[in-house]
Parts: structure tokens; C-alpha cells; sequence
């Protein structure tokens, strides 16, 4: 068969992107249902679609749940530190808001720490789910490479907070957000990171 619904046509491929999406959006949510777990199942996605975007073979399951074992020494304590002082800050925007605008600076204060947790996080397990080195050196080259590629790490947090907002509005939008941000992000991502690969073949 040959044309719009052959196996090389776009339909096909469209119904592919949309399944496996929507598979790894679900995988996602399941490994993250302890909450504290969460960086490892962001992790295990990184995995899955770096191997992609690398032309790498790749299975959805099978990947996702290597990536998921791999990361999960180092991304359990990574994500649920992020996780818990997210939270904090969520809940204490809340409260400083009920209260009024006498504690403007700290509700400043607040949202300024969520922005450099987030822009941090934006290679944080990227990095844990490609390359293997120890918390110190993760931890620096998350900080070093958020603020080197600025541009990268910007637009990938505003893309997620969009992402999350849509989500809210639009609850049907959640089967896929998480899925649909690090597919994009990891675009970006990898390109970064070829740059450095590059470097020390070099």
C-alpha cells in the first residue's frame, strides 16, 4: 500500500507519535505515583527520547524501564529535594498571597528560587539519564549548562509552566503534556550536549 496510509505515510506515522506519547505520558505518570519518584520517571523519559532523537532503536517499554532502574539511585534523592522545595515554595506563594502585600520580597523571593530550580532542572536529568558521573559534577554541569545555554533552559522551563497550564484548563491535554515537553525539550537538549560529545572526541 502506497500513498497517505501507507506504513511510511504520514498518517501512519502521526498515529505512531500520538500512541507512543501517549504510552510514555502514561508510563510516566505510573512511575510517579510515589511522588518523590518523579525525577526518576523524568529521567527514564530523557532515556527514551534521547535514544530517539540520536536515531538510536528504541522501545518505548523496554527503555523506559531501563532508564527508570539506571537513573533511579541518582534521581530519587535529586527529584524528591525538587519536588519538596517546589512544593514549599507553591504553598508558601499561597499563604504570603492570603495573607496580602506586606510580604511582597518574599513572595518575590519564592518565585525567584522556583525560577532557578526549574532552570536547573531542565538538564538535571537529561544529564543523569545520558551520561554517568557522580553528584558533584551533575550538579555542576546542571548549574553551568542552564546558564550557558540560558536561551535553552529559559524557553524549556517557560515551554513546561505553558505546558502545565494548558493541562490545567485543559485536564484531556495531561495525557500527554509531561510526553509532549520532553520530546520537545529534548531536541534542544541533545543538541547541547552533541556540542560537548563533539568536543572531547576532539
Amino acid at each position: 500500500m502506497k500513498g497517505l496510509f501507507s506504513f511510511d505515510g504520514p498518517l501512519y506515522k502521526f498515529c505512531v507519535l500520538i500512541y507512543e506519547t501517549f504510552m510514555l505520558n502514561l508510563l510516566w505518570v505510573i512511575g510517579s505515583i510515589p511522588i518523590i519518584t518523579m525525577g526518576v520517571s523524568t529521567s527514564a523519559l530523557y532515556y527514551v527520547y534521547g535514544k530517539k532523537i540520536r536515531g538510536n532503536s528504541y522501545s518505548i517499554y523496554g527503555d523506559f524501564i531501563k532508564g527508570y532502574k539506571e537513573s533511579f539511585k541518582q534521581a530519587l534523592p535529586l527529584g524528591a529535594v525538587i519536588t519538596l522545595i517546589l512544593s514549599f515554595s507553591i504553598f508558601n506563594l499561597f499563604i504570603l498571597n492570603k495573607i496580602g502585600t506586606r510580604y511582597s520580597l518574599i513572595q518575590i523571593l519564592q518565585i525567584f528560587i522556583m525560577l532557578q530550580i526549574l532552570l536547573i532542572s531542565v538538564f538535571l536529568f537529561p544529564l543523569v539519564a545520558r551520561f554517568k558521573v557522580g553528584f558533584h559534577e551533575l550538579l555542576r554541569n546542571s548549574v553551568v549548562l542552564a546558564y550557558k545555554h540560558i536561551l535553552v533552559s529559559a524557553s524549556s522551563a517557560g515551554m513546561l509552566i505553558l505546558l502545565i497550564g494548558l493541562a490545567v484548563f485543559r485536564p484531556s491535554f495531561g495525557l500527554f503534556f509531561i510526553a509532549v515537553y520532553v520530546h520537545i525539550s529534548s531536541y534542544f537538549i541533545e543538541k547541547v550536549f552533541n556540542n560537548y560529545v563533539k568536543c572531547e572526541a576532539d
